[in-house]
């Protein structure tokens, strides 16, 4: 029967230790490139959506614009939202239902 002796014990033990090091730095760096993914995935998503609100936002200042700035389309505006009517004025409006047919 051999002694193991306690340097080679030793070796053994840091050399294992080492590699539990090493490996936990791995899984550490693994979880921070997966994180990483996320936040540049993150990154796009909110970047795609800020670019839709600008545009968004674009379209509706040079609608308020035109309708503070043009008595046509504000006429026009107010026509279609609310239905407004001048004196003296019909307005036919159609359906867009298809009527019953009569030879059933």
């Amino acid at each position: 029967m051999k002694v193991i002796h306690w340097y080679k014990f030793l070796y053994l033990l840091f050399a294992g230790l080492f590699l539990l090091v090493i490996f936990g730095f791995g899984l550490s760096l693994l979880k921070t490139y997966r994180e990483g993914k996320i936040f540049e995935q993150t990154h796009s998503n909110l970047h795609d959506r800020l670019i839709k609100a600008k545009n968004e936002l674009k379209v509706q200042e040079d609608y308020l614009k035109r309708f503070n700035n043009d008595p046509n389309f504000f006429e026009w505006v107010v026509r279609q939202r609310i239905g407004f009517v001048e004196q003296n004025e019909i307005i036919f409006r159609f359906s867009d239902e298809n009527p019953k047919s009569i030879n059933k």
